[in-house]
């Protein structure tokens, strides 16, 4: 790792952490005042995330997809940049920071511990256009889903307590854009899939191994097919819907980085490349 890049992920990370402190303090004590200083904080970590990831791509030559580091370094931009996007819209949803932020820092720093992988670029097998489509959609599907989750859990919280977080906005709004977020990032997935058996085909000769990552891509597909089949024929709505985006979150999060704890998927991604 440059001392740049090294630089500027540790002041990404200050960054973020930053923001969960402010967001805490601003939500629960009611502090409105520290909501514009919030905003520009977390604005900045996301510039200081990208800039992360450029001097990375630039020293590599090549886009972040190698490794556990990259992949989680990528993961968080995507993130942020979608609940950037989304809160322009929907102003108090930057506030669900509060729950996405303290993910991103756990995976970064689980995905740190684990080492960076070098510099040198993709082997040939591997420098495939489809490699590329695969990922950018599935750190899009990633990326909807978990802030999905974290709304169902906001959701659940205030079924319980009325009360309790109301700047997060009304439930009937978080809902319908927990279920937004889903339906979107089952799209995503979708395409993440085909690409990647596109990819598999010109890579192995077969566009399906039942390889542990492909098994679980699968189940957590047909998971969110499921949600949306409730939504849409039985009328889920509420508690019942978000349990089941937060439920359905654990399958994605077993997709992307309980794989790397098996010993027999070739898309382990210390292995892999």
């Amino acid at each position: 790792m440059l001392l740049a890049e090294k630089v500027l992920l540790y002041l990404t990370l200050f960054t973020y952490t930053l923001a969960i402190g402010l967001l805490f303090f601003a939500i629960f004590f009611k502090r409105e005042s520290l909501v514009s200083v919030t905003k520009k904080v977390i604005i900045t970590g996301v510039i200081l995330n990208t800039a992360t990831l450029l001097v990375r791509t630039v020293s590599a030559g090549r886009p972040p997809v190698k490794g556990d580091y990259e992949n989680a370094l990528t993961a968080a931009w995507f993130t942020m940049v979608l609940l950037l996007y989304l809160g322009r819209r929907w102003t108090g949803l930057w506030k669900a920071n509060i729950g996405v932020l303290p993910v991103i820092l756990l995976t970064l720093g689980w995905a740190m511990q684990r080492g960076q992988p070098d510099l040198a670029p993709l082997t040939p097998a591997y420098d495939n256009p489809w490699l590329y489509i695969h990922v950018f959609f599935a750190w899009f599907g990633y990326a909807s889903f978990l802030v999905a989750a974290i709304l169902g859990v906001v959701i659940l919280v205030r079924a319980r307590k009325p009360e309790a977080l109301l700047a997060f906005g009304d439930v009937r709004t978080l809902d319908e854009l927990s279920h937004r977020l889903v339906a979107f990032g089952f799209a995503m997935t979708t395409v993440m899939i085909a690409s990647g058996a596109i990819w598999a085909k010109d890579l192995y000769g077969s566009y399906w191994s039942w390889d542990p990552v492909e098994t679980w891509s699968l189940l957590s597909w047909l998971v969110y097919a499921l949600y949306l089949h409730l939504r849409t024929m039985f009328g889920w709505r509420g508690a019942k819907a978000a349990w089941l985006a937060v439920l359905s979150f654990s399958t994605v999060l077993i997709s992307f980085w309980g794989v790397n704890f098996i010993q027999d998927s070739y898309h382990i991604f210390q292995r892999m490349f």
